[in-house]
Formats: C-alpha cells, structure tokens, sequence
C-alpha cells in the first residue's frame, strides 16, 4: 500500500488486501486474453487520459466500485459483491423499494447494486446495535466519515467498503461471472 493509502484506510484484515489484488488480477487477467491494451480500454472508458489511466487502476490498491463494476462488463463479466453475513428481514422500505426496481441499463443496474449494498451494510450495523460512531472507532475515521459514506455522497469506494463490512463481521467477497446477456454496442466489439 501506498504511504497516504496506508495511514489513511489500513486494513482491518490482510484478507481485504488480497481480496482487492486477486480481483484486479482477475481483471486483468481478462482485458489481456481480449488480446486488449490499456489505451484501447482507457479509451472505451471514456477517460480523458488514455495513457496511464488503466495502468494506475490496475496498480491501484482502492477504487470506486463504478470503476470496477464497468471495467468488468467490458470484458464481458458482472461484478457481484456478496456480504459475509446475513441481512436482517426488518421490513426497510428501501429495501423493499430497491427489490421493486428494474433497471433499464448496465450503469443503472450497477448502480442499484452499489445502493443496495451500502444500504443492506446499514441494515446489518443497525440490526447488531452499532451506531455510525462505534463503527467509525472500529475503522478509525471521523462518524462524519461513515455518515457521509452511508449517504453515498462520495461513492462507493472499495477499500473503504470493505472495512466497514469488517468492522460488522461481514466481510466482502467479490464474484466476476459472465454477464448472462451481451451488452448491445458494447465499444470493444469492435475487436
């Protein structure tokens, strides 16, 4: 890990660590036998900088879940982040609102997996009888970090994530599986 990295968003578990490393490898591992360049994919990504833009995600330590998620269906995979313990049945309207939703569109339907993620770690840290603030003392960031990050309002950043689910006893895992559907107009059918 990098020094800000390190001092900033340290792990609870080296298990986190390798979860990240082994995930990024796994992508990587699937942009190469596309027979695919960094440019070409910084360039479907829509990123201004196409020279070094993928090299510093797959050196990166910490990312937005976005990131990951949209790099996935690039290559033809679905990203899934499963929670290690169970969420309780509490009768949450969002979650009831979320189960209703269909999205039209990949982006929108990573997004509701992004949402619906942070909302079902709330659930657990609620059910558990944890306010925002023991958690905050687990992870060592500010309550108004874990506040803000319950509110989506920075998004979904993984390492982070993943110390909030540790904190909780509900670490991550994250699955790639092929998508079940090709994406139409994907831009690297052009291949």
């Amino acid at each position: 890990m990098s020094g800000v990295y390190a001092g900033r968003f340290a792990d609870l578990d080296p298990a986190d660590t390798a979860a990240r490393r082994v995930l990024i490898g796994q992508l990587r591992g699937l942009r190469d036998a596309a027979g695919l360049n960094q440019r070409q994919v910084a360039q479907a990504m829509g990123w201004k900088s196409t020279t070094g833009a993928l090299y510093r995600v797959e050196r990166g330590d910490n990312w937005q879940l976005r990131t990951l998620q949209t790099l996935a269906r690039l290559y033809g995979q679905q990203l899934t982040v499963n929670l290690g313990a169970p969420v309780p049945d509490d009768g949450d309207p969002l979650a009831a609102m979320y189960a209703a939703m269909h999205p039209t569109t990949p982006a929108a339907a990573d997004e509701l997996a992004r949402a619906v993620l942070v909302r079902n770690l709330v659930r657990i840290r609620v059910d558990r009888g944890l306010r925002q603030e023991d958690v905050a003392c687990v992870i060592g960031i500010s309550d108004r970090a874990v506040r803000l990050w319950e509110q989506g309002s920075d998004g979904v950043m993984v390492a982070p994530a993943q110390r909030y689910a540790r904190a909780l006893e509900a670490p991550l895992t994250f699955r790639l599986a092929p998508l079940a559907e090709p994406l139409p107009d994907t831009p690297l059918e052009t291949r």
